[in-house]
């Protein structure tokens, strides 16, 4: 009967340690501006229609624009990006991109 209970025991416990982050995703239309020379030490600045400013570390796929309008999903990090004269911008991990 022991070894039920302390079988029982360890799978609450691992069924209660899950973590599911696909809640915290956001989908949204965004412009981004790219700065291949990263004068502010930021190459992404993305700008929400919410108006919101973010920066990533990178994007998916390769883009010949330095600005345009895409439908990105994304999760925000815990990072901060220092931009320059934006200052310090949250970091976002985008999981999916559609250009415009």
């Amino acid at each position: 009967m022991k070894k039920y209970n302390l079988l029982l025991i360890v799978l609450l416990l691992f069924a209660g340690c899950t973590s599911d982050d696909s809640d915290n995703t956001i989908t949204q239309t965004a412009t981004i501006t790219i700065d291949a020379f990263e004068v502010d030490n930021c190459m992404y600045t993305i700008k929400t229609e919410s108006k919101e400013f973010f920066t990533t570390d990178h994007l998916i796929g390769d883009y010949s624009e330095t600005t345009f309008d895409a439908r990105i999903t994304y999760r925000v990090t815990e990072e901060k990006g220092n931009c320059g004269f934006a200052g310090s911008l949250s970091k976002i991990k985008i999981l999916k991109l559609v250009e415009l």
